[in-house]
């Protein structure tokens, strides 16, 4: 039955490759997403071979319809492929769903594109932007399936920066080439998927892998010095074999030659030939192959030497690894709570890039984590707002660099660590004014700071001020969307909470606009905007200056630039979902609604989402401090 399927796998993968051909003919690309939700008969990363841009799929969270990460991420496969194959852009459908319907902004989605990204993702294409025509009302016809980014969308005139950061973190992500210590090879490859990268233990022992088939072990790999290395510059300490009887011939060959030039191979002996042809034969040389590698005795632990390179079986990985002295890539030293952190590295001729994501909707307020590099300095890259920082309280010791870290919820940020001459001694203690090692300078008092060089340092941090807005708000509703005009609120609420029902089930953009004056001096402060619980997204304009949008909790911005002592005018442009105008229109007639869609998912029964600014809106105020 083996040689059926692989005839079958072979037939369509040719497919890919014609296709390949044609187009470029043409002068263009082929994007295949060839490693899609469902099994079929064939090496879907030979397909992928033959992609120029490789392409996956992950879907949006969803409450009712492909619940689970392993059912959402099916990324692994195209990202292994566009390793292998050296695809230096992988792509994936993003943000599939069927079920969430206009209930999603970008503080939602984050997370999930975070997650792809660690997977080894670096190109996203939107699933879906429904074409609906312009004669339609809004949120206008679309297909039952996907999330709607488009024009109707609510938030589409404030989704810039979350646009912005998307593509901050797929530029960075397509520099240098992946650092993948373990590879594992997929056996023959048919009817079979790669499952979500978390499933592996690999991962919580703190190191990145790949998948391999046949083709590019009997094609691509060569040894140097120990590592199983790719063309296009990718090495591997491992090559890991499938639970399986069967093997082909020619890959067991070629893994004789890799043992002998130096390549750990881990897994079982094979036994039998995976074909019918020459069967007999075959299975004689498999078992002549396999006694030199494994021995002739069958025993559950294997750790031979053979030529210059190791056959290992029945020991874990992280200690084979151990053993070879390949630490973890990342690991996490000391932590305050329990939390999922993901990971991934890239490395070029200058820089190592670590892009890391905070999975959960808990901050991290501290942890020490352990990069596998030496001897660079390490900045934080913020794909939020394009800020770089030089991070100057961190560990080298001659190893790894270690460094106290923090996360926002669903935070995520890169550590660069870069080459540079004459750097600045790092910091690697501070005693805080309770007399306790810190690594963080977040409350006031006096604190003292111990240098690289050996010299230390006091400094005082000041206490921050806090301002709160607490006058009233003038707050505008478009009419168009039954909204009621201008109106004052004496207290920030959530709109459903109001008795005025174009507010109560007002969807879209209100334009909350107030005054306050500081009093105090201000010149070389830092003073950020804190807007405390909104729903969903906020545009702010500061004294006439166009701020930008929060769009991620918490919804904080700097505003040091355009705020000024004496008085100051703010306007808060504030947009919450659909569906809130999708349910106040159920208790209208249909020539009276505000709305049109094919979709008729919302009743009246339906319970209103949480919308506007409910605050409260305060300033922090920082004063200038010692530079360190």
């Amino acid at each position: 039955m083996n040689d059926y399927k692989q005839t079958v796998s072979d037939l369509i993968a040719e497919h890919y490759r014609y296709q390949q051909e044609v187009a470029h003919k043409d002068g263009l690309l082929t994007m295949c997403e060839a490693s899609g939700p469902h099994q079929n008969q064939s090496d879907a990363l030979l397909c992928q071979k033959y992609s120029d841009v490789p392409m996956g799929e992950f879907w949006a969270r969803s409450k009712t319809h492909r619940i689970s990460l392993k059912q959402r991420f099916l990324t692994k496969e195209a990202v292994s492929a566009g390793h292998i194959y050296g695809k230096n852009v992988i792509s994936a459908e993003s943000f599939t769903s069927v079920g969430p319907q206009w209930e999603e902004d970008p503080y939602f989605l984050k997370p999930t594109a975070d997650r792809a990204f660690c997977e080894g993702i670096n190109k996203l294409y939107f699933h879906t932007y429904p074409h609906s025509p312009s004669l339609t009302a809004k949120p206008g016809f679309v297909y039952y399936a996907g999330t709607y980014i488009n024009r109707n969308t609510t938030w589409w005139n404030y989704s810039l920066d979350w646009n912005t950061y998307l593509a901050r973190n797929q530029y960075v992500l397509q520099q240098g080439t992946p650092v993948v210590d373990v590879c594992i090879y997929y056996g023959t490859g048919i009817e079979k998927r790669i499952q979500y990268k978390q499933d592996s233990a690999l991962m919580d022992l703190g190191y990145q892998y790949d998948y391999v088939n046949s083709d590019v072990i009997l094609n691509q790999m060569s040894v140097q010095d120990g590592k199983i290395c790719l063309p296009n510059g990718i090495s591997y300490e491992l090559l890991v074999l499938p639970e399986e009887s069967g093997i082909s011939i020619e890959v067991l060959e070629k893994i004789r030659e890799m043992v002998y030039d130096g390549a750990t191979i881990v897994g079982p002996r094979p036994i039998c030939s995976i074909g019918l042809y020459k069967s007999t034969e075959i299975d004689r040389q498999i078992k002549s192959i396999t006694n030199l590698l494994w021995g002739e005795l069958d025993t559950p632990l294997i750790d031979r030497t053979v030529g210059n390179g190791k056959i290992v079986y029945g020991k874990n990985i992280d200690q084979i690894l151990s053993e070879k002295k390949i630490e973890p890539d990342l690991k996490i030293e000391n932590r305050d709570s329990n939390f999922s952190l993901d990971f991934i590295h890239r490395r070029n001729k200058e820089y190592d890039i670590y892009y890391l994501a905070n999975l959960r909707e808990e901050a991290i307020d501290y942890a020490t984590l352990s990069f596998r590099t030496s001897g660079k300095v390490p900045y934080i890259w913020n794909p939020v707002d394009g800020t770089v920082i030089e991070q100057r309280v961190y560990v080298d010791d001659g190893e790894r660099t270690h460094i106290p870290c923090s996360f926002d919820p669903y935070g995520s940020y890169f550590i660069i660590f870069e080459k540079k001459e004459n750097a600045k001694p790092s910091i690697i203690s501070v005693t805080g004014p309770d007399g306790n090692r810190s690594c963080f300078l977040e409350k006031s008092g006096n604190y003292q700071l111990t240098y690289s060089n050996g010299e230390s340092k006091n400094i005082t941090i000041a206490s921050a001020r806090y301002l709160t807005i607490n006058t009233s708000w003038n707050v505008s509703f478009s009419t168009e969307m039954g909204g009621p005009g201008s109106v004052e609120f004496k207290n920030l609420i959530s709109w459903p909470e109001s008795e005025n029902l174009g507010i109560k089930y007002y969807s879209g953009t209100a334009s909350y606009q107030n005054t306050f004056i500081i009093k105090d001096e201000i010149e070389g402060a830092k003073v950020f905007l804190d807007l405390g619980e909104l729903y969903n997204v906020a545009e702010i304009v500061l004294n006439g200056h166009n701020l930008g949008t929060c769009w991620l909790r918490p919804f904080q911005k700097e505003i040091s630039e355009y705020v000024k002592q004496g008085r100051n005018k703010i306007e808060i442009k504030v947009t919450n979902l659909w569906p809130n105008r999708l349910i106040g229109d159920q208790f209208l007639p249909e020539a009276e609604r505000y709305t049109q869609t094919n979709i008729s998912k919302y009743t009246r029964q339906d319970t209103l989402r949480p919308s506007g600014l409910l605050g409260p809106v305060r300033l922090m105020i920082i004063p200038d401090r010692d530079e360190f």
